[in-house]
C-alpha cells in the first residue's frame, strides 16, 4: 500500500522495502508504480537457535 501512496502522491516519496505475493507484484506493475525484487539475504547465524 505504501508503494502505491507514494506512487500516487498521497506519501512523501523516498525509497521503501517490504514484501509481496506475486499477484500484488503484478498488479502494481500493471499500474505503473515502480517495483524490483531484492534476493534474500542469508539467516544470520548469530541469531540463529
Amino acid at each position: 500500500r505504501e508503494a502505491r501512496d507514494i506512487h500516487e502522491g498521497r506519501s512523501e516519496k523516498r525509497e521503501i522495502y517490504g514484501e509481496a505475493t506475486p499477484a500484488e507484484v503484478k498488479k502494481l506493475k500493471d499500474d505503473g508504480v515502480p517495483c524490483a525484487p531484492l534476493p534474500s539475504l542469508p539467516p544470520d547465524p548469530k541469531k540463529a537457535n
